[in-house]
């Protein structure tokens, strides 16, 4: 009786530990496909701001592949300050949108400090 349940415990374990591993595989894949969408979006914002090409889609295609993924949607309207990119990594898919906000490129107003004579 003590060998059939060190057996049985035995399976119990090596079955919860496969789970555990697919879950962990899983969760690596869901962590690749973001992290591409997220540069992918931050790449094609890029591009309609300031010095940008003012053409997003091909730059977030380029990102996309360059982080291992393939850009499947891109919603980057020209002149706009925000994209939405979808990105697979394998069979896993991701989302991310970026934002650019002109208004942060202003110069930060000088606070009065003792040692500039105030």
């Amino acid at each position: 009786m003590t060998i059939l349940a060190g057996v049985l415990s035995l399976l119990v374990l090596v079955t919860l530990g496969m789970g555990a591993s697919q879950i962990g595989s899983a969760a690596v894949a869901d962590a690749r496909a973001q992290l591409a969408a997220d540069a992918t979006a931050l790449a094609a914002v890029a591009e309609m701001g300031p010095g940008g090409s003012g053409l997003p889609e091909p730059t977030a295609r380029r990102y996309a592949a360059l982080n291992g993924a393939r850009l499947i949607r891109c919603i980057c309207i020209p002149a706009t300050p925000a994209v939405q990119v979808t990105v697979a990594v394998g069979d896993v898919a991701a989302r991310a949108r970026a934002e650019f906000d002109p208004t942060l490129l202003r110069p930060a107003p000088i606070a009065d400090h003792p040692s500039n004579g105030s």
